[in-house]
């Protein structure tokens, strides 16, 4: 069976080289083809920038090949934008500045990619205090959406921030060690358990759970 695979192997391969052989300026075109997309490609990018940098009084561009420099504009036209979007919000110019850590676009991405592996890789308390530091406009589905958290670690999070501050540990005020959210899930599931309790025989018998209707059970 080996020796068969093997044979099928080369012949494959005798008859891709056969092939490349037989029409070398098939091969040849295909490349050809391939090298004129990108270089059509380039130029259009070369056509375009200019007058964008050009509407935000920004320098020109003259080397295509110096992708770092213009990657650098392409930011700076993106904190021109914001900058305008501001105006139209009534802050102040002096105030806010788009980008105060003078990173690319592409190394704030990185950086927050590191968060959100940072975050995966951490236990449940950790989560919660690494979500203290979500923008001060977000609230609870803004964040749990963005964590991909649990509805309480998220609600957890702001009260944390709210009563001390930025990054602070998660302290019982009784002196003893919190309950995980693995703990509350697996309590819950147990007491909603047939046999255990059982659901209302009044269907209007509801509570509201994170704005959902949820009957109300009675222990058995």
């Amino acid at each position: 069976m080996e020796d068969e695979l093997t044979d099928d192997g080369n012949d494959d391969d005798r008859s891709f080289m056969n092939y490349t052989e037989a029409y070398p300026e098939s091969m040849d075109e295909e490349s050809d083809n391939v090298s004129y997309d990108l270089e059509h490609q380039q130029n259009e990018a070369m056509e375009k920038l200019p007058t964008i940098f050009q509407l935000m009084n920004i320098a020109p561009i003259h080397d295509k090949s110096a992708v770092n420099p213009i990657r650098a504009k392409v930011d700076e036209v993106y904190r021109n934008l914001h900058r305008l979007c501001d105006v139209l919000d009534g802050k102040s110019q002096v105030s806010y500045d788009a980008n105060p850590h003078g990173l690319l676009i592409c190394e704030s991405n990185e950086l927050l990619d590191g968060l959100k592996r940072l975050f995966d890789e951490s236990d449940e308390h950790e989560q919660v205090r690494l979500m203290t530091i979500a923008p001060k406009r977000w609230g609870r589905q803004k964040i749990k959406k963005w964590f991909h958290s649990k509805t309480n670690q998220a609600r957890r999070s702001l009260i944390l921030r709210r009563n001390q501050g930025m990054l602070a540990y998660l302290q019982c005020l009784r002196g003893n060690a919190s309950l995980s959210d693995a703990t509350i899930d697996a309590v819950m599931k147990f007491y909603c358990e047939d046999g255990i309790s059982r659901v209302s025989s009044n269907a209007k018998d509801t509570i509201q759970v994170n704005k959902k209707p949820v009957a109300i059970r009675f222990m058995e």
